[in-house]
C-alpha cells in the first residue's frame, strides 16, 4: 500500500488493489460526451495538484469542481487556455516551462485537461514525443501521478498508440447509446507494476457524483 496512491475515488482504488503505483503516467482516453472530466476533478482533489487548463478558463473548471462538492484549496491551476487565446505564440514553451517548475515539488497530482490541445497544434511527431517524455520523466522523478486527458476518435491512431505505449496506465472510457438510455464504462487494460491487472469492465453513472456499478456512491 505504501507504493500506491489513491485516485480520490474509493471504489476505483479497490479495483486497482489500493490505488495507482506511485510515479504513474495515466493515458486517460474518453469520449467527449461521457462527462469524464468529473474523474479528473476527483483525481485533482485527492491531494496537492497542478491542473493544466488548455480548453477552458481555469475559473470555470474550479467552479465545476466546487459544484460537485470537492475542495480546490490544494489545486493549483495553470492557465494554458488564456496564454493561447491571448496570442501566446510560444504556448508549448510556456507549458514546458511551467511543467519544469514541478521538478522542485514532490508527491503531487498533475492533470492535463486536455492533452489533445497539444496534439492539435502544428507540431511534429518528435516534438509531441518530447512533451510526453518530459511529463514522464518529471512524474517519475517526483513520485507523483500524471493524467493525460486525450479525446477519443480525434487523433491519428499512430499517435494514440505511441502515447499509450509510453504511459504506465490506461483508463479507457466509452459511452454508448441504446435508444433513450446512455451507458458509460471504464476499462483499465494496463497498469504497470500491478499484478494481477484489473480486467473488469467498470460501469458507472454521473449524477451528483460518480456512481460505480450503479449501486455504490462515491462522494
Amino acid at each position: 500500500m505504501g507504493q500506491k496512491k489513491s485516485t480520490g475515488i474509493d471504489m476505483l482504488d479497490l479495483y486497482l488493489h489500493g490505488g495507482l503505483p506511485r510515479g504513474s503516467v495515466v493515458f486517460f482516453c474518453a469520449n467527449p460526451e461521457s462527462m469524464s472530466e468529473i474523474f479528473l476533478y476527483h483525481f485533482a482533489a485527492a491531494r496537492r495538484a497542478y491542473y493544466f487548463a488548455t480548453d477552458r478558463s481555469p475559473k470555470y473548471i474550479k467552479q465545476n469542481i466546487l459544484d460537485f462538492g470537492l475542495k480546490t484549496d490544494d489545486i493549483n491551476f495553470i492557465d494554458i487556455y488564456g496564454q493561447y487565446h491571448e496570442g501566446g505564440e510560444k504556448v508549448i514553451d510556456h507549458f514546458t516551462n511551467e511543467l519544469g517548475k514541478l521538478r522542485k515539488v514532490k508527491d503531487f497530482t498533475c492533470v492535463i485537461d486536455t492533452f489533445s490541445f497539444f496534439l492539435e497544434q502544428d507540431i511534429s511527431y518528435s516534438k509531441m514525443k518530447e512533451l510526453v517524455d518530459l511529463i514522464y520523466d518529471i512524474t517519475k522523478e517526483t513520485d507523483s501521478i500524471s493524467y493525460l486527458y486525450v479525446l477519443k476518435g480525434v487523433h491519428d491512431e499512430k499517435i494514440m498508440k505511441s502515447i499509450s505505449n509510453t504511459c504506465d496506465v490506461i483508463f479507457d472510457i466509452e459511452t454508448r447509446r441504446d435508444g433513450d438510455m446512455v451507458s458509460s464504462t471504464l476499462l483499465i487494460p494496463k497498469v504497470r507494476g500491478t499484478f494481477p491487472a484489473p480486467t473488469q469492465l467498470i460501469k458507472y453513472e454521473i449524477r451528483d457524483g460518480i456512481r460505480i456499478d450503479t449501486s455504490v456512491y462515491i462522494a
